[in-house]
């Protein structure tokens, strides 16, 4: 008797293992191109940010051409690339994740708010060393310096969710299994 009862406990320990591992593979198998694909798309968004900053920074110079007025919708389509992505990853979890994309979310509202403010003050003097003035603002004008340090907070944050990610690819809820 004592020997079908250790039997029937070792059975569904290995059940429960293989179920375990079972779904550890499947999350991971969801999971992984999701993760990938947004810190892929964030990282895009970045580089194009730094490039569009750059831009604007050489259009400060002595007798460099005007800029055209910015609009506020070419800064917010540069974040579009990544938006279904984001979705996807809040919807698979687990809540660690979720919490470290709204961070990298919220860096980069604030690299197309920094970006779209100093294109404002781009525009507003065409020409000008606009960085080199001090600004007194509420907000509207950024220099390229503060669009720098957003795009660093912004690799600081896919950083910190890349870290989030690994360490919760296999969770349950937040729990390793």
């Amino acid at each position: 008797m004592a020997v079908a009862v250790i039997g029937k406990k070792g059975s569904s320990d290995t059940t429960r293992q293989t179920a375990t591992h079972d779904y550890q593979k499947q999350r991971r198998g969801d999971r992984q191109p999701a993760y990938e694909a947004f810190a892929t798309n964030v990282r895009a968004f970045a580089s194009t940010a730094i490039d569009k900053g750059n831009e604007l920074k050489a259009a400060t110079a002595a007798g460099a051409e005007p800029i055209s007025q910015p609009q506020t919708a070419e800064f917010l389509d540069m974040g579009e690339v990544f938006a279904d992505s984001a979705i996807r990853v809040r919807l698979l979890g687990p809540k660690e994740v979720a919490d470290a994309v709204e961070d990298v979310l919220s860096a980069c509202a604030d690299v197309v708010a920094t970006l779209s403010g100093y294109a404002n003050l781009v525009h507003a003097f065409p020409g000008f060393p606009v960085d080199e003035m001090t600004l007194i603002h509420g907000g509207q004008f950024h220099t390229y310096a503060q669009v720098i340090a957003a795009s660093q907070r912004l690799q600081v944050s896919v950083q910190h969710f890349l870290e989030t990610a690994r360490t919760h690819m296999d969770s349950w809820d937040g729990e390793t299994i």
